[in-house]
């Protein structure tokens, strides 16, 4: 993450799980924005029943997609936060402590691999995978540059607009990039 906005998929253990993420950037709300913002583990056992409805937009996307419980843990170094890894659940529930235990070993586990791959120019030995999902969304960045000088507009308002076009078209951010990219659409 970067300045709060999600940036990048670093990893995911699926496609589907990777499509699910690409909602919180599409909508740019959701448990891993509040997780960055907070510097604290986001645990949403049921998306459904959220006190104050924080996440309007990405909830009811997220359990359309079968997802019925999320949890957000900030990767940091000290007070430095640059990222956050989201663990879903098909179904409402809570993580019991061994579960919560591990899912924070993870997140220290992923906080190193990152760093390391950051560090040493992804010449660690990590699996080359990995860094190519770094750059996941480097098309989205480049739509958005597009936008900026089309429309005139700052990179926080090129890349509301083409969350905006995306989410009222049921469409996936990246897939309008690269429209934007083909030259077929500005929105």
């Amino acid at each position: 993450m970067f300045g709060g906005h999600l940036d990048g998929v670093a990893a995911a253990s699926s496609t589907w799980i990777r499509d699910i993420d690409d909602i919180q950037f599409t909508v740019g709300e959701g448990p891993c924005h509040e997780a960055f913002r907070t510097r604290r583990p986001v645990l949403t056992p049921d998306l459904l029943h959220v006190p104050g409805n924080p996440w309007p937009g990405f909830a009811p996307l997220v359990v359309a997609a079968g997802i019925g419980a999320m949890f957000a843990f900030p990767l940091h170094v000290g007070a430095t936060v640059f990222g956050v890894m989201d663990v879903y659940a098909k179904h409402p529930g809570s993580l019991n402590a061994d579960e919560l235990a591990t899912a924070l070993t993870f997140a220290e586990v992923a906080t190193d691999t990152i760093l390391d791959v950051s560090f040493n120019g992804g010449d660690s030995g990590i699996d080359m995978g990995l860094v190519v999902a770094l750059d996941y969304r480097a098309e989205i960045h480049q739509a958005q540059g597009m936008v900026m000088v089309d429309l005139g507009v700052d990179a926080p308002e090129a890349l509301a607009r083409l969350r905006a076009h995306a989410f009222a078209n049921d469409q996936q951010l990246i897939d309008l990039a690269r429209a934007v990219i083909g030259g077929t659409t500005i929105p």
